[in-house]
């Protein structure tokens, strides 16, 4: 294109690929289907720290890329692997993420670890599993709060920003409208 200009260009190892952006003031944090996440300087491009986030916050198997669950192959009796985007999500000074049912908080500028808050398996888990792949939970922050969402068993949890304290647990079913609320 006549009269444009190359702003910045990050590079990733051959094979792998971006799949979530956050943006800071001053800072572009990517994560790509290994489970690492790059901060770069938005003025320069610069890379200013990575940071792999797998073995107990995602992968099954740490020494493979990516983030896998099993899932029974009813058809041809043996288990089948999905792979699945875990949560990620940025947020002021800090960004989140959710993998092996722990939320975790890490200091946006150096990738720091705040804080991990772990998540109860239910008993639905088992049933989800045996069903196939769980459907995607969802992260949101809002008010100081950060907010997870997992579908397949209709939880939502709440906690703070700052410290990771669960605030709240609800479960949401077709059983109780108003769904269950446990502190």
């Amino acid at each position: 294109i006549s009269g444009s200009a190359l702003a910045r260009a990050f590079e990733i190892e051959p094979g792998l690929q971006i799949e979530q952006l956050g943006k800071r003031d001053s800072e572009i944090l990517v994560m790509d289907n290994r489970g690492t996440v790059s901060s770069i300087d938005q003025v320069s491009g610069k890379l200013l720290w990575r940071e792999r986030f797998g073995g107990p916050f995602g992968s099954v198997a740490s020494a493979r890329p990516g983030l896998f669950i099993s899932r029974p192959n009813f058809l041809e009796e043996a288990e089948t692997e999905v792979k699945t985007v875990r949560p990620f999500l940025v947020e002021g000074d800090r960004f989140f993420l959710y993998a092996a049912n722990a939320v975790t908080s890490f200091a946006a500028r150096t990738g720091e670890l705040l804080w991990s808050a772990e998540i109860p398996d239910s008993h639905s888990d088992a049933k989800v599993a045996r069903m196939g792949a769980r459907p995607e939970a969802v992260l949101d922050v809002g008010d100081g709060i950060v907010v997870l969402f997992r579908p397949g068993e209709g939880r939502l949890f709440a906690f703070e920003m700052l410290s990771g304290k669960q605030i709240w647990e609800r479960t949401i079913s077709n059983d109780s409208p108003a769904g269950t609320h446990t502190s």
